[in-house]
């Protein structure tokens, strides 16, 4: 146990000029009036001594606009591949997902004359209305059996 406070160094106890934590603190800035705070930013958005444009050379501008040139004409090339992808795997003719349940058994549109349109209108308690509509479907049943 001896030895291995030998190794250590004995604490010596703060002095005044320790404690002394005001010496710490941030100085306050001097106040600036408003024609030193827009000369400032003039000399930040051009500064013709340096020949800098926000604080920038022109070399390091250049740098930017050609890497962010880059990064863009990469993301709109992988968008471009990404939305071929997608065109070539789906069928414009057939849904690639079928989300609906199918119904059991048949179902059946009636072929309408297209020379009326494609509405369906009937008055149910006129026959002339909707026997075309029955005697369509019975032709389409006799066919299924």
């Amino acid at each position: 146990m001896e030895v291995e406070q030998e190794g250590l160094v004995e604490h010596q106890p703060l002095e005044q000029d320790d404690l002394n934590f005001e010496k710490w603190k941030p100085k306050p800035k001097p106040k600036r009036t408003l024609h030193e705070k827009i000369d400032d930013l003039k000399t930040y958005l051009w500064n013709a001594e340096t020949k800098e444009f926000m604080g920038r050379s022109g070399k390091s501008w250049s740098l930017i606009l050609l890497f962010y040139s880059a990064l863009y004409i990469f993301l709109a090339a992988m968008f471009a591949g990404c939305m071929c992808c997608l065109m070539w795997s789906i069928s414009p003719y057939a849904p690639t997902y079928n989300d609906r349940v199918m119904p059991p058994g048949m179902t059946m549109f009636p072929h309408v004359d297209v020379a009326h349109g494609f509405d369906i209108a009937f008055n149910a308690s006129d026959r002339s209305s909707w026997k075309k509509y029955a005697k369509a479907l019975e032709a389409h049943l006799r066919r299924k059996s």
